[in-house]
């Protein structure tokens, strides 16, 4: 099914129409990454398919929505951690019509099943730097569809994995200051 059947697409704000809006209140990629990759402890909490008034689609973005950026052609979840901000330019609001699909499962589609991915890919323009995917090349992407009790399973399991990467990752760190100052303190007792 394509990606419009499912879902209302809606751009941000564009750059010269964010100018005087303080950076606090503009969902960024700082935001989105941390959204990607540091999932909290219930990230179920917020799943519920919100529905935004149409006059502020491009406007805002609330915990629970579902982004996608088009510079990094990711899709994430918006975490209670960003809270309620307007979606800049680089990014596009996708919100589901109905519970055909569990958030989860399409943000594992988006980023990581082979089949959707080679289908951005294939639709990414730009230079070999600057690759972004427009609006109607992301509703015309094929989202493959199963049962919805295994979509919110396999939904599960994404965010399993996610939460557990992002523990390893900060265990990987917490090592690497730990070797570090052990370290720096070998070198001052020398």
């Amino acid at each position: 099914m394509k990606l419009t059947e499912l879902a209302t697409l809606s751009k941000g704000f564009a750059a010269t129409a964010r100018k005087s809006e303080s950076s606090n209140t503009l969902y960024d990629i700082k935001m989105f990454d941390r959204d990607l990759t540091v999932v909290t402890e219930n990230p179920r909490l917020h799943i519920q398919q919100t529905t935004v008034e149409p006059s502020n689609v491009t406007e805002k973005v609330t915990p629970g929505s579902v982004v996608i950026s088009t510079n990094t052609r990711k899709a994430a979840v918006v975490s209670e951690l960003s809270g309620t901000v307007k979606l800049s330019g680089h990014f596009v609001l996708v919100e589901f019509s109905d519970e055909t699909i569990d958030s989860w499962y399409f943000v594992y589609l988006f980023n990581e099943n082979s089949a959707v991915r080679r289908q951005i890919e294939k639709a990414t323009q730009g230079s070999a730097l600057v690759k972004s995917i427009n609006l109607r090349d992301l509703g015309g992407i094929d989202i493959p569809l199963v049962d919805p009790a295994l979509q919110r399973q396999l939904g599960e399991t994404y965010i399993k994995t996610l939460h557990r990467n992002a523990l390893r990752d900060a265990q990987q760190q917490l090592q690497t200051k730990l070797t570090f100052a052990l370290i720096e303190k070998e070198l001052t007792n020398a």
